[in-house]
């Protein structure tokens, strides 16, 4: 029990770091997916060809792969975080972009017209019609997203990045308490995801009060 309460405590501090970095990889990849959703979108055919090979290459290659790859072609003297955070944005971009796509496709085309019957540009339609409505639909994604980044950077382990799992590994490694080491990150991931569900069901539930539609 000492050791597992002790591995806990370390494990915890790394905590922030970890949320940390899910944080700017899901924003990079939103904003970096924002773009590649355009492109497929778009009736420029370089652009969506180019997209959709983009999509098509992330899909088939692991992402193990593109972080050692990334890690070779980094200055030496690179900070490991840029490389991890790099990596995984490129990665999880694709991933965002058919979200994106999906979310402004389930805008109805009905709305496009009534903005620009108003005399709103695109753009105009784009930011104060389409992307509201579609955040309601990316919102519950963006958890999953989130949650899938917190989990997915222990892989990072592997180029000298310490999160929740390596903490663990690093611990289990000083103390030779496997069990109680990958036990207290287990309990560190599932008050995490427990926390933040919970979080962003909150949010959600206010972002559709605002826009009045009913939640349960």
């Amino acid at each position: 029990m000492k050791i597992f309460v002790e591995d806990l405590l370390s494990i915890i501090t790394v905590v922030p770091r970890t949320m940390g970095l899910a944080l700017l990889v899901m924003s990079g990849s939103f904003l970096a997916g924002l773009v590649i959703a355009a492109a497929k979108m778009s009736h420029n055919k370089v652009f969506n060809m180019l997209s959709r090979f983009y999509i098509w290459y992330v899909r088939g290659i692991p992402l193990i792969v593109h972080l050692f790859v990334l890690y070779y072609l980094f200055p030496k003297n690179a900070p490991v975080s840029v490389v991890l955070i790099v990596t995984y944005v490129l990665y999880s971009a694709p991933g965002q972009a058919e979200n994106i796509r999906t979310a402004i496709q389930s805008v109805p085309k009905g709305q496009y017209e009534a903005a620009y019957c108003s005399g709103l540009s695109s753009f105009q339609t784009f930011r104060r019609i389409i992307f509201p409505q579609a955040l309601t639909v990316l919102l519950p994604i963006s958890l999953t997203v989130y949650l899938g980044n917190i989990k997915g950077i222990s892989v990072a382990f592997m180029i000298g990045v310490v999160d929740i799992m390596s903490q663990a590994k690093l611990c289990s490694a000083l103390n030779f308490g496997y069990v109680e080491a990958y036990l207290a990150a287990a309990v560190v991931y599932w008050v995490l995801c427990v926390g933040l569900t919970r979080l962003f069901t909150y949010c959600e539930a206010i972002l559709y009060r605002k826009k009045g539609i009913a939640v349960s």
